[in-house]
């Protein structure tokens, strides 16, 4: 799970969220993991690498 969060993560950083040197290590998938487990159970059914980059863009907006 953690190697498919970093490739999301590493995909779409600086695109859908921005990193500015404040995400410490781990906290990608901790954010993310926590993310996903506040969604409705259909929510689930979407894209994984979609509802991932929503989870950080959400947590971690560019600005």
């Amino acid at each position: 799970m953690a190697g498919y969060l970093a490739g999301v993560a590493d995909a779409t950083e600086g695109k859908a969220w921005c990193d500015n040197g404040r995400v410490k290590p781990g906290e990608i998938d901790s954010e993310v993991l926590a993310a996903l487990r506040q969604l409705p159970r259909d929510a689930l059914k979407a894209s994984a690498a979609r509802l991932v980059a929503h989870a950080l863009r959400q947590k971690f907006p560019c600005r």
